[in-house]
């Protein structure tokens, strides 16, 4: 009988094969709805309050931080520059997943423990494995991936901070 550890990983060597289309519409598709899981259950036991801080803005001023200067920081500091650094120094793939992701979870604290576990957590799992599988094919790639693989994956939640009843 297979142990978990083995399907995880038999799914994301699948998920690592598949060409950068295939690749993108499924990694988004699994990171938002395991984020959507995990962000409701954890709000059932650790309730965050409403989110004040963006509701006052703009659309468009929405739309260009949290689609577009957001996801590209981010890329850039939470998954290029430690993932990176860890490469160099020869550190094994799964502890350089970890140093990716933990101090992505943590800059959503502010946020509160739903986000910091559905977006932070989960959505920089997905976003530091998108990062590392294509950085074999090039920089830029990894890049490009990671940020637009990001940026969808924060649509969804635009898309219910628009349209959704509070």
């Amino acid at each position: 009988m297979k142990t978990l550890v083995h399907v995880v990983r038999a799914h994301f060597s699948r998920l690592a094969a598949k060409q950068k289309g295939s690749f993108l519409w499924r990694a988004w598709l699994e990171a938002v709805l395991l984020a959507y899981l995990v962000g409701n259950i954890v709000q059932r036991v650790w309730p965050a309050g409403p989110g004040s801080d963006i509701e006052t803005m703009t659309v468009w001023g929405l739309i260009g931080l949290v689609l577009i200067l957001g996801p590209l920081f981010e890329t850039l500091v939470f998954q290029c520059i430690p993932l990176e650094f860890a490469a160099a120094l020869h550190v094994r793939r799964s502890l350089r997943v970890m140093v990716s992701v933990v101090p992505f979870a943590f800059a959503h604290a502010f946020a509160g423990i739903p986000t910091v576990l559905a977006a932070g957590m989960v959505g920089g799992f997905y976003f530091a494995f998108t990062y590392e599988r294509w950085r074999k094919e090039s920089l830029v790639v990894a890049v490009a991936m990671t940020f637009i693989l990001h940026s969808s994956f924060n649509l969804v939640g635009v898309l219910g901070l628009l349209f959704l009843p509070r």
